[in-house]
């Protein structure tokens, strides 16, 4: 329970780091006279220094600082571990119809009772009578003395008129069947949360920000929450079949967060950002492995079928053998035209002799088999008299990363910038959109769309209700798609990046951007390839291609005249009127000052008109402050070493169960280690011998069978009570034996920590009685001692305690490999391959042949 209550706790203290509302328009007169009521200054010691208003402790001053004041925060648990949240009326004046804690307020200075700062008991008293007060909880189910004074903490948010600036006292009270009947001028919604839920349930409070920043790496132990509900999941309740082919990347590491999972009946693809295109390895950092899979099963022996021809074929498939009478959602994320740069076969040989870049024809021949594939699926859906009925979307979620990381020498030219950043030609994509259910065909769309869009456009399009979508950030573009009338968007949020810090955002034909990623390297113009030579013409390529083909011949046309491609070609042109070769060298530094661009007009975005429209520039200000107030920042995961594929046949699979608290590093590789006097004799016949005992026999047999005459140094280096390697947990010796003996300690994990501490202190006292049965103990020294705190939680957590001391032991080993990063210049691995157990018969044993000081440090 202790661990819970921590977690859920710090959880739920970020739920008002995370409220930005500047008040309702029409405060209640109550909530207007509560603002008069008298709070207790202090300094930041906690030292009481006078008395103020509430509004006075809670309005910001010109400054910017608002007045340090003493508050408390009560969390109450039922005996489930589950945490009562409050959603504040719509009625507070400060951050109305939002979630907090249990109940937070302030001990008032007008009553003396609760100013008496001996235990926190003014606190508690001022806790109880608000307890009343929001929740209608009867005074007589709150006594002084179930509440738990955990801590305090200085705490501190400003945003626009209202801040807060607190000594926090947390209170935690654990009770079950309260009565609870809240004040509706206080509270509107009461909610019990369990741990597990509580994650889920933060991040995704009223923000659309929510997993920005960059991807999923392999081995990162995180995903798309589960409750969060994707296309597949809301089609499948209207009867659609759902297929996955290709890419995922909303995460894997439970089994829970893959395809099968959320929402697809069957899945032929990948798990991360991209695979290489024959033998369908991933690799980050020094983890290497095979990643593709179908279902929930790694889908070894198909390598060396090209990837693009490898989906092509599944898609065609699924399709053959689609019963016709039930809808058909098929998603094709195709690898092509991502990094590694791996042409397929010779065929398009003849048709790239021209691009002279071997590179660009390289990249020329990937397109290619991309636009064959999507023929051959289009033509295939004809074959089962399914076209008629389709609609068909082809779209990219980003521009080309011309040059720099994952480089697929594509081009976003004329448009500035590339792949990572917010210039047009980063986010500004290419989509196709083709049915016969479009009522204006035959035309380019220049209508503002966000890919959040397309969830409520096409669940509309398949039939859906809207209303079941609940509350989206996408709104339904069909009508305007379709017949080019409605009212789209208007504004479109691009991102924050509070990491990167990078912001941008667009309000009609008006864009403004701040920061950039790179040094700005990213920003300026790249794809300007020499014009090839000797192509066909546009309209016959267009005509002959598979996808022209296959309409005109299963549908009988209609069919795009010449003269309308030209046309077409023509309205989709991007005009800009600069050498922008030259202005590399003279391009706007929007990370120096924020910049206003023109899109319409400039869609080069090659003047900065901030200062000609700077009541644009504010009101997009406005607008990206009103989503970086509830923007949820960007979590430091780390890769778990656990993921390796080493562990797993090589292979890229789910490696942690739905609810597993993942440590921040884990050990890479896994190896018996155990030896007895000399490396290499191996003591495997202690296997399953608990460590604890197994050092204090070896330390009973060396004091038995020593010579008295001579000194003897022992040393004990216990493995307890340090976490296991297996699993990261915690080992007791007999589970049944600490349950017997310790049940009385509620909470599992500590009752397990204290399992491990008893072994080890029968541990002492064996070895004490060794010493006195040999006569020794008389001329003995003994030292009992820590090498450092208790890793409380975080990596290899053994649920120890430092109370109420600050820290854990891994502080200073952060500290520690933070410096070593800069040592080795952050190119190095201090972790030598060939130290790997898999090179000794799967056991850790000595791998170099000199001393480390002759061979060098930098060597490994």
């Amino acid at each position: 329970m202790a661990k819970v209550i921590r977690k859920v706790c710090a959880a739920a203290r970020s739920l008002t780091s995370t409220m930005r509302n500047f008040g309702s328009a029409q405060p209640a007169p109550l909530q207007q006279a509560a603002l008069e009521e008298r709070c207790i200054l202090v300094d930041a010691f906690d030292k009481p220094l006078g008395e103020a208003t509430k509004r006075d402790c809670h309005t910001v001053n010109s400054d910017g600082k608002v007045l340090l004041h003493r508050a408390f925060s009560v969390f109450l648990f039922n005996n489930k571990g589950e945490l009562l949240l409050q959603k504040r009326s719509a009625n507070k004046i400060t951050f109305p119809n939002h979630y907090t804690n249990t109940c937070c307020s302030h001990p008032l200075a007008e009553i003396p009772e609760e100013t008496e700062e001996h235990k926190a008991i003014g606190i508690c008293r001022a806790a109880r009578r608000r307890l009343s007060y929001e929740l209608g909880i009867p005074l007589s189910q709150i006594l002084l003395s179930d509440f738990l004074y955990l801590t305090r903490i200085h705490y501190q948010a400003v945003d626009g008129l209202w801040g807060e600036h607190e000594i926090d006292y947390v209170l935690f009270i654990q009770k079950d069947n309260v009565t609870l009947d809240p004040n509706p001028d206080e509270v509107s919604e009461l909610r019990w949360v369990s741990q597990p839920e509580m994650n889920d349930f933060v991040k995704n409070l009223n923000s659309p920000l929510r997993m920005q920043g960059a991807g999923i790496r392999g081995g990162e132990p995180r995903g798309l929450p589960l409750n969060i509900k994707i296309l597949p999941e809301h089609l499948r309740g209207l009867g659609y079949t759902t297929k996955l082919i290709g890419k995922w990347h909303m995460g894997y590491h439970t089994p829970q967060h893959t395809p099968r999972h959320r929402g697809f009946d069957s899945f032929l693809g990948f798990y991360n950002s991209y695979i290489s295109y024959y033998d369908y390895k991933y690799s980050n950092q020094n983890m290497s492995g095979y990643d593709m899979h179908r279902g929930d099963d790694p889908a070894h022996g198909m390598q060396r079928e090209y990837a693009t021809d490898l989906f092509t074929k599944e898609a065609i498939s699924i399709i053959e053998d689609h019963e016709i009478s039930r809808p058909l959602y098929l998603q094709i994320s195709h690898l092509a035209v991502h990094a590694p740069l791996e042409q397929p076969g010779n065929e398009y040989g003849r048709d790239t002799i021209q691009i002279r870049e071997p590179n660009r024809s390289r990249y020329a021949k990937m397109v290619s088999k991309l636009d064959e594939s999507v023929g051959r699926v289009v033509h295939a859906l004809g074959e089962k008299g399914m076209l008629r009925n389709s609609v068909i979307l082809f779209l990219t979620d980003n521009g080309a990363p011309s040059v720099g990381r994952y480089r697929n020498y594509g081009s976003n030219y004329p448009f500035r910038g590339m792949k990572y950043t917010l210039y047009e030609g980063g986010v500004r994509g290419v989509a196709a959109l083709w049915s016969t259910r479009l009522q204006k065909t035959a035309r380019v769309s220049n209508q503002l769309m966000h890919i959040t869009d397309w969830l409520p456009t096409l669940y509309s399009v398949a039939g859906g209700d809207l209303r079941d979508l609940g509350e989206i950030d996408g709104i339904d573009q069909w009508c305007v798609l379709s017949e080019g009338r409605g009212v789209g968007r208007e504004k479109l949020l691009l991102n924050i990046d509070e990491v990167q810090k990078t912001e941008g955002a667009i309000y009609g034909r008006f864009k403004l951007l701040r920061g950039s990623v790179e040094n700005g390297f990213y920003d300026r113009y790249y794809g300007n390839f020499a014009r090839t030579t000797g192509n066909a013409s546009y309209q016959e390529m267009v005509i002959k291609s598979a996808v022209s083909q296959s309409i005109t011949y299963h549908l009988g046309g209609p069919v795009t005249q010449p003269s309308t491609m030209t046309q077409l070609r023509l309205n989709a042109k991007i005009r800009c009127n600069h050498d922008y070769t030259y202005y590399n060298h003279m391009v706007t530094a929007c990370n120096v000052t924020e910049c206003l661009f023109d899109v319409v007009n400039d869609p080069c975005e090659t003047k900065n008109i901030v200062k000609a429209y700077s009541r644009i520039a504010s009101d997009l200000d406005a607008y990206l402050e009103h989503y970086s107030r509830v923007l949820v920042r960007q979590p430091k995961v780390h890769v778990d070493w656990l993921a390796d594929p080493r562990r797993r046949n090589n292979t890229w699979e789910p490696w942690l169960q739905s609810g597993t608290v993942v440590p921040n590093t884990a050990a890479s590789q896994v190896g018996y280690d155990l030896h007895y006097d000399v490396p290499g004799n191996l003591s495997v016949k202690y296997n399953y011998e608990y460590m604890t005992d197994l050092i204090t026999e070896r330390a009973e047999d060396i004091i038995s069978n020593h010579d008295p005459s001579k000194p003897l140094y022992l040393q004990l280096s216990h493995l307890a009570v340090h976490a296991s390697d297996s699993n990261e947990v915690m080992e007791v010796r007999d589970m049944k034996e600490v349950n017997a003996t310790l049940g009385y300690i509620k909470d599992f994990n500590r009752r397990k920590f204290a399992g491990v501490v008893t072994a080890m202190d029968e541990s002492v006292g064996r070895v004490v009685h060794a010493l006195r049965q040999a006569n020794m103990l008389q001329n003995s020294i003994i030292v009992f001692m820590s090498d450092n705190g208790a890793q409380t939680e975080g990596l290899l957590e053994n649920y120890g305690s430092n109370y109420p001391l600050r820290g854990v032991v891994i502080s200073l080993n952060v500290l520690l490999t933070e410096y070593f990063k800069v040592l080795m210049h952050q190119t190095n691995t201090l972790v030598d391959p060939r130290s790997f157990p898999e090179h000794f018969n799967g056991t850790w044993m000595p791998w170099l042949k000199l001393p480390i000081d002759e061979i060098g440090l930098l060597s490994v």
